[in-house]
């Protein structure tokens, strides 16, 4: 029986608690199932998901489709396709199927012929282009190879077409034979439109490659190409070929050097006919080195030939051969590319040329057999090269060995000091525009090229130090206890002195430094005389150098010439010529003393730095003299921004100049421009004016000049106006201006003229500078000029009525037939120019 109070709201309570309890509880369980269900949701999709994530790609075109990102999440594969290249010893496997094509990677090497149809199973990886790695290759039968698509060489490096089966049409400009671990392989450079194919034909002995030069042929292959792996890209095209049956010859070539005429190899070097275009040659010579597969150098009495050439034939030192290739210019010299050789009878020790560190640098023993002597100063030995590096006064060369692989550190260990005799060949290193010498290496044909000539001495500086030191520690252990703490103490305070002295000083120049930079660098940039800004700049670090004296040389044309203040006599200056300040610090400080461009007391410290521009070029020296004592760090770091400061200097103006230059000058043929001509024009008749003299205007215009643009080209017709130009200006005096001011069109100012004789003798001059034919890129052009002669003030008194009738003048030239002198209207009636002056 259920038990009551009294109060109403007490039994409701006792009903609502439990009723609460109840729903907790029922509520409690339908989120568990819930969440539970969930839970089997997921555990269920996930393996579902995975199983679908790791499905297979089944098609060659679908894994080549991957962009790289995809191809690098390693994905399986499982395809099937047909190989049309296989090479067991390097491991590339090439297959297609359909409109996919791609290169398989193996994990081992697989003998499988082409035509095969296979199984790839394996992963998706990321190079050029998508590729798969390969677990395992399964071959299941024979199938025929796919239809090669004909490619241009613009087509084929289009990466769409990478690994692609294809035909290819192009000219042997080289082939040789190569015995690599395990296949021989012939390598093939075939040139299509001016492109160098590389095609790479294996394990076919009967094939003979050399028989294809220069034949026009179509090879079939898998496509492929030389990897650039840092910037992703391919450098050039590679044809991998199973067969020699691929190449087909369309038109036959000739046989390497049988039948052809021999050109010798001087010959060869001097003539601009064979160096020129791109056509093969022929030449003979001894060998003097050999780098198979790389490089062939060849002599011939005191003319060498550098030949890049791919052949791996035995051939030794000292062996004639016949060489064929094409024109190139390596370093600066020209060489040939694509080179073949083949041994004739004949066998000639060639003497090797001993020369100096100094005819080395000249670059006239490049590539040529030498001998040279000096000091080895240290060794290094690499698993393909050793190099000694030898020193020859303040320079330094490496003598080089390139080794193979059954040559196992050949070269003994030379000591430090000992002074060798190296033969080989000069190697000459040139840089720049105009092929300056930057650096020479010797390279030996065989450890028996390197003799000792003279054994180090013993008392080389370190043995000399190790005695020295043994010595003095000795005689300091005897004296170090008594004075150990005192001189602890004497140096600690001379540290302290002199750091700060050194930082007061530091600061007291900073702070100047600070004041004075704007008032330079607003010098710099007024354009003010170069004398000027230097001075201002010398004047500043002499006053950071006190009680030192600078000087400040510019390099003009290989001479130093002095800009700022000098205490020295002319005759001393003119010793500048023989300094070249390009050495080192050092040699350029005694350079300065020896050469005496600072006082004669051999006890004054001498500081002498090189001013370098931004780009290294040396344009100068900075100079200081003083007395005893080295130089504060403060003081080099003020002697360094002065540097910078004339460096800056120097090259503004050299800008200014140069555009300054080219507002007045022809670009074509360096000549005066109508601007330069004009003002020069107006110069002659105040001068003429001034002196009771005549002035004169040739105005040129040279005859049927269209004619040649179009026979011969605008590249030769711009050739023929500078040799137009240089003639003409051999036919005036230092005193007068040419200026080209048209296509064709020439005016020459002449000054100073005492009667008109002078004026008619240089226009026929200028006439006859043209009976001579023009040799001009190969071609002989014959050219004629008509000139209009005008006189001041016969003519006219002002420029342009003189250059309206000289003007006048050269059209009556024209008309009359060309080829010759007309005077203007006023002459002619006034009778000449040797009238009275008005």
């Amino acid at each position: 029986m259920l038990e009551t109070s009294g109060n109403p709201d007490d039994n409701a309570g006792h009903f609502y608690r439990p009723m609460v309890v109840m729903g907790t509880i029922r509520r409690i369980r339908v989120n568990t199932l819930r969440v539970l269900s969930v839970l089997v949701l997921l555990l269920a999709w996930a393996p579902l998901e995975a199983q679908s994530a790791q499905k297979p790609l089944t098609n060659v075109a679908a894994v080549r489709g991957l962009s790289a990102a995809e191809a690098a999440k390693a994905l399986p594969v499982d395809v099937t396709g047909v190989v049309t290249y296989s090479n067991p010893a390097e491991g590339d496997v090439f297959i297609e199927e359909g409109n996919g094509w791609i290169y398989v990677q193996p994990d081992r090497k697989y003998s499988i012929a082409p035509g095969s149809r296979v199984v790839v199973k394996g992963r998706t990886g990321a190079s050029y282009s998508t590729q798969i790695v390969a677990t395992s290759i399964e071959v299941t039968g024979k199938a025929p190879l796919p239809q090669p698509a004909f490619l241009s060489y613009q087509e084929a490096v289009k990466p769409e077409n990478d690994c692609r089966y294809v035909t290819m049409q192009g000219i042997v400009r080289a082939a040789s034979y190569q015995a690599t671990a395990g296949s021989s392989l012939y390598l093939l450079r075939m040139e299509d439109g001016g492109k160098m194919i590389d095609v790479v034909v294996r394990d076919y002995p009967e094939f003979s490659p050399s028989r294809l030069l220069d034949a026009t042929v179509r090879v079939t292959g898998a496509l492929g190409g030389s990897y650039d792996v840092t910037n992703d890209r391919i450098l050039g095209l590679r044809m991998n070929v199973s067969s020699s049956d691929a190449i087909h010859v369309v038109h036959a070539g000739d046989a390497g050097t049988e039948g052809h005429e021999l050109m010798p190899l001087a010959a060869l070097l001097k003539s601009n006919e064979a160096l020129r275009d791109r056509q093969r040659v022929f030449t003979s010579g001894m060998v003097t080195l050999y780098d198979p597969g790389e490089k062939l150098v060849v002599q011939d009495g005191d003319s060498s030939l550098l030949v890049e050439t791919r052949q791996t034939d035995p051939v030794g030192i000292g062996r004639r051969v016949e060489v064929t290739g094409f024109a190139t210019a390596v370093d600066g010299v020209a060489g040939l590319d694509s080179g073949q050789f083949s041994i004739v009878p004949g066998e000639v020790a060639v003497t090797p040329r001993a020369i100096t560190f100094a005819d080395a640098m000249t670059g006239l023993y490049d590539n040529k057999l030498v001998s040279i002597e000096g000091e080895a100063i240290s060794q290094t030995r690499e698993s393909h090269l050793d190099t000694i590096i030898l020193r020859s006064g303040n320079s330094v060369f490496p003598v080089v060995f390139r080794k193979r692989v059954s040559d196992v550190d050949p070269f003994p260990t030379y000591a430090r000091g000992a002074r060798i005799r190296a033969t080989g060949v000069c190697m000459v290193h040139v840089r720049g525009f105009w092929g300056a010498v930057e650096s020479i290496q010797v390279q030996v044909r065989s450890p028996g090229d390197i003799v000792v000539v003279a054994k180090a001495s013993w008392w080389t500086l370190e043995h000399l130090f190790v005695v020295t030191s043994a010595i003095l520690g000795f005689a300091l252990l005897a004296l170090a206890w008594g004075l150990r703490m005192r001189l602890r103490l004497l140096e600690k305070e001379k540290q302290l002195r002199q750091k700060s002295e050194q930082e007061m000083s530091r600061m007291s120049t900073l702070a100047r430094m600070e004041q004075q930079r704007s008032r330079i660098l607003e010098l710099i940039n007024s354009f003010q005389p170069l004398p000027i800004v230097l001075a201002a700049i010398q004047a500043y670090a002499d006053e950071m150098w006190g009680g030192r004296r600078g000087h400040t040389h510019v390099l003009e044309n290989r001479r130093l010439v002095l800009m700022t203040r000098s205490h020295l006599r002319p005759e001393t200056i003119a010793r500048l010529a023989d300094l070249d300040p390009t050495e080192s610090e050092e040699a350029c400080a005694e350079a300065v003393r020896s050469h005496g461009l600072v006082g004669p007391n051999p006890a004054r410290n001498v500081w002498s730095r090189p001013i370098q521009s931004s780009r290294g070029e040396v344009l100068g020296t900075m100079t200081f003299e003083g007395g005893d004592g080295d130089a504060l760090p403060l003081n080099m770091e003020a002697f360094e921004f002065g540097c910078n400061l004339a460096a800056i200097a120097i090259d503004n103006r050299r800008l200014y100049e140069d555009v300054l230059h080219r507002s007045e000058h022809d670009q074509l043929t360096g000549l005066a421009n109508r601007t330069l001509v004009h003002r020069r024009l107006e110069e002659a008749l105040e001068q003429a004016h001034g002196n009771q003299r005549h002035a004169a205007l040739l105005y040129l215009d040279l005859d049927d000049f269209k004619n040649v643009n179009d026979t011969y080209t605008h590249r030769v017709g711009d050739a023929y106006l500078i040799e137009v130009a240089q003639r003409f200006k051999a036919c005036l005096r230092e005193c007068d201006t040419l200026g080209r001011i048209g296509g064709d069109e020439f005016i020459a100012v002449l000054t100073d003229l005492e009667d008109a004789e002078i004026a008619h003798s240089i226009a026929e001059r200028l006439v006859h500078a043209m009976d001579e034919p023009f040799a001009v890129e190969g071609h002989a052009i014959r050219g004629a000029v008509s000139i209009g002669l005008a006189f001041y003030p016969s003519s006219s008194s002002s420029a342009i009525g003189i250059m309206q009738f000289a003007d006048h003048a050269m059209y009556a030239a024209k008309r009359a037939g060309g080829n010759r002198v007309s005077y203007s209207e006023p002459d002619l009636v006034a009778g000449g120019a040797n009238g009275p002056w008005r």
